[in-house]
């Protein structure tokens, strides 16, 4: 058996996918250990056990999985995707109950698309789409996929996990925003002004910095800057430079630039 790993552009669309297989109607829960055991045999109770831990891991993380059996049409979740999904674990899993969340439905074609692209081993299911949960709550889901395969390459299983990431995606926004703040306050700023990352290596220098030095960012961010300061403050900027970097102390100094 072998998965498909290529990937493809991301479309929005609902967790699941929906192609027209009729999934079982009973409640299924996506297996995340070995089938159990009796309760004579001797590894019921750590099988039993290894179910719990990766319950719990998958609470710990917010990251529930899935499954869906091409043969059968049965369609599996695990308690934390049901947890994400909003739905009481008594629901029947389905393709149907996902889309039933998604805000966006002139989507849902697309997603089909992408799932059938991915079962064609085009790319790789991995996407994120809004929904609407039934309290009412919009949130943004990210579901990922495999398709395990025949020898032959005929698709046998589809395998993936979906994950509430609304609060990281409103980080990212809250970051672009602070971001672009950043940048529009250093763009007007009568001073010159740069921005380096955890290295010291420089990512940003306003345009006033840069037409001070007769430098592209790209020139200026290889430390050629140096090359410009006059020679007799160079000892005493390379010296605030080395403070900075190594002791985190503040860049406070006064030197010539020569052009």
């Amino acid at each position: 058996m072998r998965r498909s790993r290529r990937k493809c552009r991301t479309l929005a669309g609902p967790a699941v996918p929906n192609t027209g297989t009729h999934p079982s109607s009973e409640p299924t829960e996506a297996p995340l250990a070995p089938p159990s055991a009796g309760a004579g045999h001797p590894f019921a109770s750590a099988i039993a056990q290894l179910q719990r831990q990766l319950e719990e891991a998958q609470r710990l993380a917010g990251i529930g999985s899935w499954s869906w059996d091409l043969g059968t049409g049965e369609v599996a979740w695990s308690r934390e995707t049901y947890r994400i999904l909003g739905y009481d674990t008594s629901t029947p899993p389905s393709f149907e109950a996902v889309l039933a969340l998604a805000v966006d439905a002139s989507r849902q074609g697309e997603f089909v698309e992408l799932v059938q692209a991915a079962l064609r081993g085009e790319c790789d299911y991995d996407f994120e789409i809004p929904a609407r949960l039934g309290d009412g709550r919009l949130i943004t889901l990210h579901t990922r996929g495999e398709v395990e395969r025949a020898l032959d390459g005929t698709p046998l299983r589809m395998v993936g996990t979906v994950q509430d990431v609304t609060s990281a995606r409103a980080a990212d926004a809250a970051l672009r925003e602070r971001e672009a703040r950043f940048r529009t306050l250093a763009e007007s700023s009568p001073s010159g002004v740069f921005q380096t990352d955890a290295t010291g290596y420089v990512v940003y220098a306003n345009q006033r910095l840069l037409q001070w030095f007769e430098l592209d960012l790209e020139r200026f961010a290889r430390g050629e800057w140096i090359t410009r300061v006059h020679p007799d403050d160079l000892p005493a900027v390379a010296e605030a430079t080395r403070r900075t970097r190594d002791d985190l102390v503040p860049f406070d100094t006064e030197y010539r630039i020569v052009i």
